[in-house]
């Protein structure tokens, strides 16, 4: 993944970009699949969990399948050459000093907590900046603000933490997942962290 390539019969083959991996996990049905190890998990960008749709989703999604397969009617949404540009676009978003100093300490404040054993590594540092850039992008801003790397904290981290033994038998009656509890610690670590309050639009 990390090298975007693949090796197969000992042929190594470099893939066409934009290279992405995209994988799901069912957590119930479970049997006959395994848990990626954490060197695995850190080259996901980010872990999106997807709740049952709501009531008015569940209306919309019969009303979609009712008459035929909206699948067999779908289009793409953009062109390969489009997506490259709009990543290097992306790349080019201002991040303030402070800004870079507030990711880094959400991220070495999983290092340094006594619930997790395993904190985020700089891998995980590097694409916390890189998501947070693409969200400014995607809302039409040429810099970061605080709020970007509020809301991808837990999705571009929580995968990637080992949870303290001790806090899993803590809490375990209370959540339904290990991601549950990570999810919880990166929330507090929010909390505690000192958020900069400049603007950053200038």
């Amino acid at each position: 993944m990390e090298e975007k390539q693949v090796t197969v019969d000992g042929e190594t083959r470099k893939l066409d970009l934009p290279y992405l991996v995209i994988a799901t996990q069912n957590p119930v049905e479970s049997q006959g699949t395994f848990p990626l190890p954490e060197a695995q998990l850190d080259r996901f960008l980010m872990m999106i969990k997807m709740d049952y749709p709501s009531h008015e989703e569940s209306i919309d999604i019969l009303k979609r399948f009712a008459t035929e397969d909206p699948l067999d009617t779908l289009t793409p949404v953009t062109t390969r050459e489009e997506l490259i540009s709009m990543q290097a676009q992306a790349k080019n978003i201002t991040v303030s000093d402070l800004l870079y100093d507030y990711a880094a300490r959400i991220v070495e404040a999983t290092r340094e907590s006594d619930d997790i054993t395993v904190g985020a590594s700089p891998r995980a540092l590097l694409a916390f900046v890189a998501a947070a850039k693409a969200l400014a992008f995607v809302r039409g801003r040429e810099h970061c603000i605080p709020d970007d790397f509020k809301e991808l904290a837990v999705p571009v981290l929580a995968h990637r933490l080992t949870i303290s033994s001790q806090y899993n038998l803590a809490k375990n009656a209370r959540f339904a997942s290990k991601r549950d509890m990570a999810e919880t610690v990166v929330s507090r670590i929010l909390d505690e962290v000192v958020c900069p309050t400049e603007d950053f639009s200038k």
